[in-house]
Formats: structure tokens, sequence, C-alpha cells
């Protein structure tokens, strides 16, 4: 190859490198982690001094930036955040599996019945949740983000149907779970797990920010 043709692909590379942008749609979604490493774009959005976006709790309670930090930080002590605990401050002894998609429909729960939302649409609420914790979400391969969000809120909606009395269609309350499952929803252990992590756990420290 003559020097000629060596400084033209040298030339064809460099244009194409600069001209290369590709189109990533909703960059923000956890796509998994590489060596333990949390790579997702969205790792910095839970920077305590970038202001937080909030969908679904009623502004009226959460009218500063810090107030949200403050929301953020109780729900996450309820998760099992795995190598980012320390960062949400001090987590509950006991705490959900975020991998469980249905385990979500505990935290929503709490969040409503705390009377902090101004929504209850499971789609808002998963949106939400992918906002403030990216690196807890994954997707599929090929799936979009409104996929996944459509997935998570189903396995939402489906445990719902659970705790749903069968004559008044009226959902049981978390502090009565314990009480209503009899093993007939979840193994007693789980349930014990729901009403300490959830009941005594999340929804209680949830209602204290109402003051």
């Amino acid at each position: 190859m003559s020097k000629e043709d060596e400084k033209g692909n040298i030339y064809n590379q460099m244009a194409w490198i600069l001209n290369y942008q590709p189109n990533i749609e909703h960059q923000h979604i956890y796509m998994g982690k590489k060596d333990g490493r949390d790579d997702s774009p969205g790792e910095d959005s839970n920077d305590d001094n970038e202001p937080l976006k909030n969908f679904i709790f009623i502004s009226d309670l959460f009218k500063t930036n810090d107030r949200l930090i403050k929301l953020r930080n109780t729900i996450a002590a309820a998760i099992d955040m795995g190598d980012d605990t320390k960062k949400y401050g001090e987590p509950q002894e006991k705490r959900l599996d975020p991998s469980v998609k249905c385990n979500w429909f505990y935290i929503q729960k709490a969040l409503i019945e705390a009377g902090l939302t101004k929504s209850k649409s499971d789609e808002a609420f998963v949106e939400q949740m992918v906002e403030w914790y990216p690196q807890l979400f994954t997707t599929n391969p090929e799936e979009q983000f409104e996929d996944m969000k459509r997935r998570y809120a189903k396995s939402i909606s489906e445990e719902r149907k659970h705790w749903k009395k069968p004559d008044t269609k009226i959902e049981v309350k978390l502090v009565d779970m314990w009480h209503e499952n009899m093993g007939k929803i979840l193994s007693s252990e789980k349930a014990k797990r729901i009403d300490l992590i959830v009941c005594k756990g999340l929804l209680s420290n949830l209602k204290k920010l109402k003051v």
C-alpha cells in the first residue's frame, strides 16, 4: 500500500469517528454490571447536589430537594441496594430484594398508604423508581424502556390482585396482611418479612415525613 493510500485510510477513519453518533434511547436504564461495577449512565443521578425529579409525589409535601432526598433515602433503606447501600444512608436491618419484581408492589403500597403520592399509576411509579434507582432495573435484550416499564407494572398489578378481598374487592391494608395471609398468598416466612420490612419499617418511616 502506498503512503498516499495509507493517508487516505487514516482520513477516512478520522471522519468516521467524528461523524459517528450512536442513536441510543433511554440511556439512564441500567443494563447490568460488569466485573461488579455499576456502569449505568444514570449512576450519577443520585448525586445530592442535583435536583431530584418528582413524577408521583405530592408537591406540597416535597417542595425542596432536601425533602425529596430524604424521601428517596427512606425508600432505599427498605431495599437491598447492594454496593450502593452507603450512598443512601442507614439501611433497615432487613430489606426487600429489588430483583423480585412483585416486591415493588409493597413499596408502592407503603407510599400510597402513607399519603405521599398524587398518582396511583403502576407505570408512573415504576418510572419514578427507575429515575431514582436506575441501577436496580434491568432490560431484556432488544427491550425498550416502555416495554420494561409495562413488565414491572404488570408484576405489581398481579401482586395487588392477590390482596383484594373476593367479596368487596377492597385491598387489604399492610397492617392487616399478616392476619389476612394465613399462608394463602405468601409463605409464612415471606409474610413475616413483609410485615417487618414494609409495615413496621418503611410505612412507619414514611408517615414521619408527613409531620
